[in-house]
């Protein structure tokens, strides 16, 4: 791993190899890449609730996937020392505390935290805090729409919540412009939602019916450009959206 954090990942974590090494020296399935997969279809699979407001639904359902992350972490060897891995990370932002290893920049959750996402709330996309299957999802959805490199490196308990720790390759470049970010994602069948920001102050949000992929919180702090002039999404918000928040995110486009 080239970092503090890779001498100590063990079992389905375990990688003597750099980030960047082929997966076929490993062990087909026991990597971090394989380890993103695993723990998102994991929670997924966590029960719904039942009734009530859907502000106590939400509480219900974090704390099963929080047991059912923990569970699964300590079932594949992905449970970590919270003294050790999180040594060294300091505050990097709303969402994470970040790690710099050279080419490997390496992120951890806020306790019981698990970065934003956007529901449909009283008739109205609302930003919220994400549970950690939504969490999890979203860096999955950034690996295959933004052709991302992030991966699980393990999960750990701090104070009274858990911590999910990955990492991803270092993105140097400078900030994208307004237009620059918006060629990107048309070039890609995403329409930008007129008149509407979730995150950042100003951001834009784009959506795509065709799969009903949403991305939100598009700033140039997130959209940066290469020498090569290759633009490099890092930190922005990625959902499936269901039909309810589809619905009104069409609605938007179209109203």
């Amino acid at each position: 791993m080239g970092s503090q954090i890779g001498g100590f990942l063990p079992s389905f974590f375990e990688r003597n190899v750099t980030h960047h090494e082929s997966h076929r020296e490993l062990e087909p399935g026991r990597n971090a890449e394989s380890a993103l997969q695993s723990a998102a279809h994991q929670l997924g699979r966590t029960a719904s609730t039942g009734g009530g407001a859907p502000a106590s639904q939400r509480r219900v359902l974090q704390g099963r996937q929080e047991r059912d992350l923990e569970i699964w972490a300590k079932a594949n060897g992905g449970w970590l020392s919270a003294a050790e891995a999180l040594e060294g990370f300091v505050k990097g932002g709303e969402e994470h505390r970040t790690l710099r290893g050279g080419q490997i920049y390496h992120k951890a959750t806020y306790s019981g935290r698990y970065g934003f996402t956007v529901i449909a709330a009283n008739g109205q996309p609302t930003l919220t805090n994400a549970l950690p299957g939504e969490y999890l999802s979203r860096l999955l959805l950034a690996n295959e729409i933004f052709g991302d490199d992030i991966r699980l490196e393990g999960v750990t308990r701090e104070s009274d919540g858990l911590v999910i720790l990955t990492s991803q390759p270092t993105v140097v470049g400078t900030a994208c412009d307004r237009e620059e970010m918006i060629g990107y994602f048309e070039a890609r069948h995403f329409a930008l939602i007129p008149d509407f920001s979730a995150g950042y102050r100003g951001s834009l949000s784009f959506y795509r019916d065709l799969d009903q992929i949403a991305v939100f919180d598009a700033h140039p702090a997130n959209f940066l450009r290469d020498r090569s002039g290759i633009i490099l999404p890092i930190d922005a918000v990625l959902l499936r959206a269901d039909d309810e928040l589809a619905g009104l995110l069409e609605y938007l486009l179209d109203p």
